[in-house]
């Protein structure tokens, strides 16, 4: 009597491709599975990373979506009496548009030696960097490298205006309020004979 012991590789769950992001609006797309070792036996879709809870879907291959918010999908996949694996998850992002918030500290200063901050409050993002420049068109402009909701000043030696540059996922970059530095000049003094 010949026992035959069949061996099957372990279950690979393959790499899924097509996640998008969107700014706001509906993201819309397709998930492919390929290179998987085993049989695709569905997707799960959860609107956090650990999957928990967890909705699960047909193993139609490839999937469409249509997401207001995000979310996110797996492959789940078995190659004969081996575990079940998870495939790595992918994340279709829809962000909320970015809004500047408010710059507040403008002042008054006495040119030279002077210093001073100004803050920002109210913005919905991540502050990227703020600019200054001499005009409030800012141009040209001169870009600082500060993520903070914070920026200090010192020894400002002519009028400045300022302005933060926030931004939200994958929706564009927006600008903040305007602050303003005003600087007078110091006083001299002139001697007469």
């Amino acid at each position: 009597t010949v026992a035959e012991v069949m061996v099957d590789a372990p279950s690979s769950a393959g790499t899924v491709t097509g996640a998008s992001s969107s700014c706001i609006t509906t993201a819309n797309g397709g998930l492919t599975l390929s290179g998987q070792t085993g049989t695709f036996l569905r997707w799960e879709r959860s609107t956090n990373s650990s999957f928990s809870p967890l909705t699960t879907l047909s193993p139609v291959n490839p999937l469409s979506y249509s997401e207001t918010s995000t979310a996110f999908y797996r492959a789940v996949v078995q190659n004969g009496v081996c575990n079940a694996v998870n495939g790595t998850p992918v994340e279709i992002r829809v962000d909320q548009a970015a809004s500047g918030g408010t710059v507040s500290g403008n002042a008054t200063v006495c040119g030279g030696n002077n210093n001073g901050s100004l803050n920002l409050t109210g913005q919905f993002g991540s502050v990227v960097r703020w600019e200054s420049s001499a005009n409030t068109n800012f141009s040209p402009l001169t870009t600082i490298a500060n993520v903070s909701s914070s920026l200090s000043y010192s020894n400002v030696s002519a009028t400045t205006f300022y302005r933060a540059v926030v931004q939200k996922g994958a929706c564009p970059p927006v600008f903040s309020s305007v602050g303003m530095v005003t600087v007078n000049e110091a006083p001299s003094l002139m001697a007469t004979a």
